[in-house]
């Protein structure tokens, strides 16, 4: 997107919110579904290597929450442990629930290190410019209205340091017709998608990480998630803001009304009145308190956090061993969407039964291949590997696809196909099956020419976006059994 002679180079579409509203939405999988708004179920589930079709045993702060009041999240009786983003929220919610509350961090955390580990980098000071706008939101149960317009045309009058300007509108106002009166004025308008959308959290990282700048006409969460990308946050003072219960009769209190939010604003006010060249360490320590940075888990502490959530709600000490599916090989540095049972694959190919693998975000991905040695002594013969390939990225990812067995990469790769998809077979000789890390084990390392931006495939599907190599069998078979290969 260009504006104002400004080139910004988003990721994930944001400048097309017309097609992020048409976004599908993805089957439901968790068992409590507001875990899944905003992508932040789906965001934790990947930072902690579990396959996101995995139901989480536990519910989610979505959102930060200012008010403190517990609310609803200290009602829920089908769960046994919640996850909130800060130490704040935790003293909160325990003085009102029995469930177990574990303080993480917010799910943007989460995001931003992902997106970080893929490249996508905060930009330095002298890449950013102009403002990111963020106009009061309508919600779920309230409807927020004011003059969008006049609005508009009072952003178009910052000083020049603060332009371009650049509105970010929540979907429910896209879809209420808002974006109409900025485009009105000039003022282009973008969107972080649906909050179905798993990849809202990424969107808005990648949004913030472009703009030197950011600014809102009320409080929320977007404040925070600009801080945390980089940008100095202030408010504005736009029109007056009318905010109304979509349904009259609703008599439950609005989590922005109250003391403490009161408190909570007018401190946000005083921290963030106007630009600045620097974020300060009072607006950092504001932030934190109720981000959660500092409680912030690893990858493998966050699976261990979830994990743990299933085994209270299950009441089980520890996991049967087919539970450890669960879990991908320690050290692997490739995503899972489905495991199969147990440490390693032994010739998955029953009809019915694939397992998919995914290289996704990096260029290399191995994994631990088991083979029975009553089938054949490959040690001794060598062997044929074999892999079936069931979806890429690009025709020049299969061209360069490469594959190793325990550090040595193979060559010649022979391409055929095998039920409709694509098989890789190649020679393996006796002389690499022997550097096995173990008897009857062999390490397979995959490796791709280059990483693709996010945006570069599938960029309107979530549910079918693929961004390296998915592997839905691979095997080793002696020599006498692949007829002599």
């Amino acid at each position: 997107m260009e504006t104002g002679g400004i080139r910004y180079d988003f990721q994930f579409n944001q400048d097309r919110p017309d097609q992020l509203m048409r976004v599908p939405k993805p089957p439901d999988i968790e068992i409590r579904t507001d875990n899944e708004f905003y992508g932040q179920a789906a965001v934790l589930k990947e930072y902690a290597g579990l396959p996101r079709t995995y139901p989480l045993r536990l519910v989610l702060d979505h959102g930060l929450i200012f008010d403190g009041r517990p609310g609803p999240r200290a009602k829920v009786t089908d769960v046994k442990t919640v996850l909130v983003p800060s130490r704040l929220r935790a003293r909160i919610l325990r003085t009102a629930t029995e469930n177990r509350v574990v303080p993480i961090g917010f799910g943007f955390l989460y995001a931003k290190a992902l997106q970080e580990a893929r490249g996508l980098m905060p930009l330095e000071d002298s890449r950013r410019a102009g403002t990111l706008v963020y106009p009061y939101k309508t919600r779920s149960r309230y409807v927020v209205g004011f003059d969008h317009r006049a609005f508009a045309r009072q952003l178009l009058n910052l000083p020049d340091e603060l332009q371009p300007v650049v509105v970010c509108l929540y979907y429910l106002d896209y879809l209420n017709g808002a974006n109409q009166a900025y485009e009105a004025e000039g003022v282009p308008v973008v969107s972080a998608g649906q909050r179905h959308d798993p990849d809202f959290l990424p969107r808005q990282y990648d949004l913030c990480r472009h703009f030197r700048y950011a600014a809102s006409n009320f409080l929320g969460t977007n404040m925070f998630i600009a801080v945390e990308s980089g940008c100095r946050f202030f408010f504005l003072d736009g029109p007056e803001l009318d905010v109304r219960k979509k349904n009259p009769e609703d008599t439950t209190q609005n989590v922005e009304e109250g003391p403490v939010f009161d408190a909570t604003y007018a401190r946000a006010r005083q921290l963030f009145p106007k630009p600045v060249e620097a974020i300060t360490p009072e607006q950092r320590k504001f932030i934190v308190s109720y981000f959660g940075n500092d409680c912030m888990r690893s990858p493998g502490q966050l699976r261990s956090v979830l994990l743990n959530a299933h085994r209270r709600q299950e009441g089980r000490k520890w996991w049967y061993p087919a539970r450890r599916l669960l879990a991908p090989p320690d050290g692997a540095d490739y995503r899972f969407t489905e495991l199969a049972p147990g440490d390693g694959w032994y010739r998955i190919e029953k009809s019915g039964d694939r397992r998919y693998r995914w290289m996704g975000y990096t260029r290399e991905a191995w994994l631990e291949l088991g083979w029975k040695k009553r089938k054949g002594n490959q040690a001794k013969e060598g062997a044929v590997l074999a892999c079936e390939i069931a979806a890429v990225a690009s025709q020049e990812i299969v061209e360069g696809l490469e594959i190793s067995v325990n550090g040595e990469w193979l060559a010649p790769l022979r391409r055929g196909v095998s039920n409709g998809n694509l098989e890789i077979r190649a020679d393996v000789p006796a002389s690499l099956l022997a550097k096995a890390p173990e008897p009857g084990r062999a390490r397979i390392g995959f490796r791709v020419p280059q990483v693709l931006r996010h945006c570069d495939v599938f960029p309107l599907s979530p549910l079918e976006r693929t961004l390296g190599v998915a592997v839905c069998r691979i095997s080793l078979f002696s020599r006498h059994e692949t007829g002599g290969e």
